[in-house]
C-alpha cells in the first residue's frame, strides 16, 4: 500500500507554514511564506491576498518532486479573531482586522454591556460593529464576515464555514450549538458563517483551487481550527494538569482541567477541549516572539545570524537584565487585565545598560507574564503540572530554562515544535480514519524530546525580580486606569 500524505497549513501573523505530513504523524517537510503586517496605531491589518498566495506558494514549493497523488486530505488552522469583509461574488471588500488591533475599544463596551461577560476589542463583533458605524457602505456591501481559515478554506473549497472554537471569538455558544440572543438582534449572525466541528470534511478542493496548487480534485478539505488550538492537539495534552506553552509572535498558555471554570472578568478562559469530558483553561500575552523580531529589526538588523547574537548575548546578561524590567505589552494586554491601551515599559533603563540587557529584559518580562497568567489560573483551582512546549519559542533553549526558573515549573520540549501544524495533520488524519479517536493519533505522533528543569538558585532570585515586575505593572495598570 503507498504511503498517504496530508498537508498542513498554518496562517500566522508573520506568515503561512505548510507542511507535508505522513500516515505515521511526520513532518517531513515544510516551508514558511512571509507577509506584511500594515500597522497604523490602534489598527493593524492584512491582506486576506498575500495569505492565499503565500499558501499557493508554500504548497507548490513543499510538494516539489513528491507524487501529488499520495496527498489525501488538506487541513488549515490560523491566526484568530480576525475580520474579514467579503462581497456577494467572494472576493474581499478590504484588509482583514487582525486580533492585535484594537480600535473597537467603544463597542467592545457595549457587548460587555448586552452580554454580561468582559469583551475585548481584539473580538470579531466589536470589530463588525467598528465596520458597521464608521465603513456603512462597505457593511451594507458585505456577504459575510470570514477568519484567516474560514477565508482559506473558501479558495480551496469555495463553501463559507467556520469551526466552533474560531466561532467562539465571535461570541458562539458551543454548548448549545448557537448564536447568543444579542448577536440576533444585532443582525450579525446572518453574516457568519455556518459552525462545524474540528475535524469534519467539508467537501474536496475545487477545480480552480487544484489547478491553482497542482493538486489532485479528490484531495479532502478538513475543518482546522484556530492557531493555538490546533497546538494543544499538537502538544499531546490528553489529562488534567497537562499544560502547553504556545509562543510564536503571541503567546498562550493552556491547561486541561476537568472543572469548567467561569469568570465573567475573563481574567481566565475556558472552552471544551476537542476530547468530550474534558476542558481546556487558558490565558494569552499579546506580544512575545513578536517583541523578539521587533528588537532584532531595531538592533541587530545587520548580524547575520541576528536571533543567535540576540539570545547569546541575552544569555551573557546577568539574571534581572543589570536591574532592567520590561512590560512586554506592547500592542495592549490580554489575560488577565485586558486593557487595550496598556503600553510595554522598560523600567530601570541608565547609560550603562547594552542592547544584550534589553534582549534578557524582553526573555525575562515575557517569563514573568507568563507567571502572572499561571498565578492567576491556580488561584482559579487550575492546576498547573509540567509545560510542554511549542511553537517558535520552543526552539529557544535559553528562553525556555527562563521560563521553567520563572514559573517553577518542568518545561518538556517537543519533538516536533510546529505544533499547529502537527495538530492540523493530527484532526486530518483523523478526519480520514487513520486513527480512531484524536486521543490515539495524540499518544501515536507526540513525544517528549527534552526536559528543562527549574533552576532552584534561580527561582529565589527571580522571585524577588518578580515582585518588582509585579508593582511595575500595578503602577502601570493604576495609571491607566487614572489617565483614561
Amino acid at each position: 500500500m503507498k504511503s498517504r500524505f496530508f498537508l498542513a497549513i498554518d496562517i500566522g501573523t508573520s506568515g503561512c507554514k505548510v507542511a507535508l505530513v505522513n500516515s505515521e504523524g511526520k513532518i517531513v517537510r515544510k516551508i514558511k511564506e512571509t507577509y506584511e503586517v500594515f500597522i497604523n496605531g490602534h489598527k493593524v491589518e492584512q491582506s486576506p491576498e498575500d495569505w492565499w498566495l503565500s499558501t499557493v506558494k508554500a504548497i507548490r514549493k513543499v510538494m516539489t518532486g513528491h507524487d501529488k497523488k499520495s496527498v489525501e486530505a488538506v487541513c488549515v488552522a490560523g491566526q484568530s479573531p480576525v475580520v474579514l469583509p467579503i462581497g456577494r461574488d467572494g472576493k474581499p471588500l478590504s484588509r482583514a482586522i487582525l486580533w492585535m488591533d484594537r480600535r473597537a475599544i467603544k463597542q467592545a463596551d457595549l457587548i460587555s454591556e448586552v452580554s454580561g461577560w468582559k469583551a475585548d476589542p481584539s473580538e470579531v463583533i466589536p470589530k463588525i460593529l467598528w465596520l458597521r458605524d464608521n465603513k456603512p457602505e462597505l457593511y451594507r456591501r458585505t456577504a459575510a464576515f470570514l477568519q484567516a481559515s474560514d477565508y482559506i478554506n473558501y479558495r480551496l473549497t469555495g463553501r463559507i464555514v467556520t469551526d466552533h472554537y474560531t466561532a467562539l471569538t465571535s461570541n458562539y455558544d458551543i454548548d448549545r450549538g448557537e448564536w447568543p440572543h444579542y448577536i440576533t438582534e444585532l443582525e450579525i449572525n446572518d453574516l457568519l458563517p455556518r459552525v462545524c466541528k474540528p475535524g469534519e470534511i467539508i467537501g474536496q478542493i475545487s477545480e480552480e483551487a487544484s489547478k491553482n496548487l497542482g493538486l489532485e480534485r479528490d484531495v479532502k478539505v478538513v475543518v482546522g481550527s484556530i492557531d493555538a488550538f490546533t497546538a494543544t492537539l499538537g502538544s499531546g495534552l490528553l489529562s488534567p494538569r497537562d499544560a502547553c506553552d504556545i509562543t510564536g509572535t503571541s503567546t498562550c498558555l493552556f491547561v486541561v482541567t476537568k472543572r469548567r471554570v467561569l469568570d465573567s472578568k475573563a481574567r481566565i478562559l475556558t472552552v471544551p477541549h476537542f476530547i468530550e469530558g474534558l476542558n481546556l483553561s487558558f490565558g494569552m500575552i499579546s506580544t512575545s516572539g513578536a517583541l523578539v523580531d521587533w528588537l532584532v529589526k531595531l538592533m541587530y538588523h545587520r548580524e547575520k545570524e541576528p536571533y543567535k547574537v540576540l539570545t547569546e548575548e541575552a544569555e551573557n546578561s546577568p539574571p534581572g537584565s543589570n536591574g532592567l524590567v520590561v512590560i512586554p505589552h506592547f500592542a495592549g494586554s490580554r489575560t488577565p487585565s485586558w486593557d487595550p491601551d496598556m503600553r510595554g515599559l522598560m523600567a530601570g533603563l541608565t547609560l550603562s545598560h547594552k542592547r544584550g540587557d534589553i534582549a534578557r529584559g524582553i526573555f525575562e518580562g515575557c517569563a514573568f507574564a507568563l507567571k502572572h497568567v499561571v498565578n492567576h489560573l491556580e488561584k482559579g483551582g487550575v492546576l498547573v503540572g509540567d509545560i510542554r512546549a511549542g511553537g517558535q519559542g520552543s526552539t529557544n533553549t535559553f528562553w525556555c530554562k527562563l521560563k521553567a526558573s520563572i514559573t517553577g515549573r518542568t518545561y518538556l520540549i517537543l519533538n516536533e515544535p510546529d505544533v499547529t501544524l502537527l495538530g492540523c495533520g493530527i484532526l486530518a488524519m483523523y478526519a480520514t480514519g487513520y486513527y480512531k479517536s484524536l486521543e490515539e493519533a495524540m499518544k501515536s505522533v507526540v513525544r517528549v524530546a527534552g526536559v528543562v528543569k527549574p533552576d532552584k538558585k534561580l527561582m529565589k532570585m527571580y522571585g524577588e525580580v518578580y515582585r518588582t515586575y509585579l508593582a511595575t505593572y500595578n503602577w502601570l495598570v493604576g495609571r491607566n486606569r487614572s489617565s483614561g
